[in-house]
């Protein structure tokens, strides 16, 4: 059963779970044309950035996995989907992992290939953030307004995040935060 996995520019991280999935015998796709690029304004160095740190990864990488890379073509946009089927009329493979991307137009396109082509598409959690769209919801049910500051509160609560201080620290922070004129 051949597997392909799928990384896109900002999900560079060592601890991504789509390495730890997929087998040796299994190809990566390393792809940089991701349609918010050319949808929306972007620092150049950022681009150029998140583009750099992607190809100094496949040689790392190709020592684990087949690597399949595509690169970023100017002013040609290639959507995933596209891409996808080019790549899917060489080699067929029966199941799809990816890090849920960062944008819902990337996801949704995924999703759409994955259904209209017969395809497993596995979306893993991203391990780069520390909360999770479930978190969110999950507080913020019943509630009638959303505050980030609330949020952010009740999520050092759940994952013990500057618990370890004293409660003095919280009691002088709090006090000075809520006195603190903005201007």
């Amino acid at each position: 059963m051949s597997a392909l996995g799928i990384i896109f520019p900002d999900q560079l991280s060592k601890n991504n779970k789509v390495y730890e999935i997929l087998k040796s015998s299994d190809d990566l796709l390393l792809y940089e044309p991701i349609e918010s690029f050319y949808k929306h304004n972007h620092h150049k160095q950022k681009l150029v950035f998140l583009l750099a740190s992607l190809r100094n990864l496949k040689k790392p990488l190709s020592a684990k996995f087949n690597i399949i890379h595509e690169k970023i073509k100017p002013k040609k946009t290639t959507f995933i989907g596209t891409y996808l089927k080019e790549l899917f009329l060489k080699k067929d493979y029966e199941e799809i992992f990816v890090t849920k991307p960062g944008d819902y137009e990337t996801l949704s396109e995924l999703m759409f290939f994955a259904q209209s082509h017969g395809k497993l598409l596995h979306i893993l959690e991203d391990t780069k953030f520390i909360s999770h769209a479930d978190d969110f919801k999950s507080w913020s049910d019943g509630k009638k307004s959303l505050v980030q500051e609330f949020y952010y509160r009740w999520l050092r609560k759940k994952k013990f995040i500057f618990c370890n201080i004293k409660k003095q620290f919280f009691t002088w922070w709090s006090r000075n935060f809520k006195t603190q004129e903005f201007q």
